[in-house]
């Protein structure tokens, strides 16, 4: 008789633990592993035009670096030996393969194989408080039917209709980060950046957050939350790189200028 094998659940409320990596700690293969578990989507969604199956994800190997703290040849090595042909992919576990990977011109799509197995719907698995369904609300969703009969999206709807600037945000941090998934928390978080920031400077600190990401001393911001709490940290960063290239500016203009002297004075001599 085979011996049943075990399994527990893993809430997402892990990676706020001490025993989570932190931002500029390195992941180990099986913390990478479930992290992109709880990185796929659960229900189908659109990407650039792509649709995203349930149990895969939009991602890039810069971005999934810059997060677990590897080297991009190392991320696409763990992700081309640890992916099958499309005839093995097909057969799953048989060939002791776990993921399936396709690269496209700005992002590479990774698939979970077997996620079923990992995130089953149906079942009270993986869910919290309830049952989960999907909806289409410019975002998919996961949708929590709680005790008091709201759901979350209910909350994320209410928030934006309130203030229609947390639409924009989440839309925004959504197209810089293909695997962003809302949450209640990120739009309350977006809530209280657009209120205290106001709109324009949150949509500038995104993109400047992205694009300094992998520079080296730049604030570590993969999530609003971050965001929010290193925003005086990107300002300071922000300020430090734009004195530096004034100075390289400067130091350019004051050699053009001793050069301009130097000729100036060979010719009065």
């Amino acid at each position: 008789m085979e011996k049943k094998k075990k399994y527990f659940k893993i809430y997402e409320s892990i990676k706020t633990s001490e025993f989570w990596p932190q931002a500029g700690e390195v992941y180990a293969k099986s913390e990478a592993w479930i992290d992109m578990v709880f990185m796929a989507n659960l229900y189908e969604r659109d990407w650039r035009g792509v649709k995203i199956p349930r149990g895969s994800f939009a991602t890039s190997v810069r971005s999934l670096a810059k997060k677990w703290s590897w080297s991009k040849s190392a991320v696409h090595r763990f992700l081309v030996e640890n992916s099958g042909t499309q005839m093995e992919r097909k057969m799953g576990q048989e060939v002791g393969h776990e993921l399936g990977h396709h690269n496209y011109k700005d992002f590479t799509v990774v698939e979970i194989i077997n996620y079923d197995l990992y995130n089953p719907i149906g079942t009270p698995d993986g869910t919290d408080d309830g049952t989960l369904s999907g909806t289409q609300m410019g975002h998919t969703k996961y949708i929590y039917n709680n005790k008091r009969g709201k759901t979350e999206e209910e909350k994320i709807k209410k928030i934006i209709s309130i203030n229609p600037g947390v639409g924009v945000v989440l839309d925004k941090w959504e197209k810089l980060h293909p695997s962003f998934l809302p949450r209640l928390s990120d739009a309350q978080v977006a809530r209280d950046l657009v209120q205290g920031k106001g709109l324009d400077p949150v949509l500038k600190a995104m993109e400047a957050a992205h694009k300094v990401e992998a520079k080296q001393y730049a604030p570590v911001i993969l999530t609003l939350p971050d965001l929010q709490r290193k925003w005086e940290n990107l300002k300071v960063y922000l300020l430090r790189e734009k004195n530096e290239d004034r100075d390289e500016n400067q130091s350019g203009r004051d050699d053009e200028v001793g050069v301009i002297r130097n000729a100036l004075g060979k010719i009065v001599n």
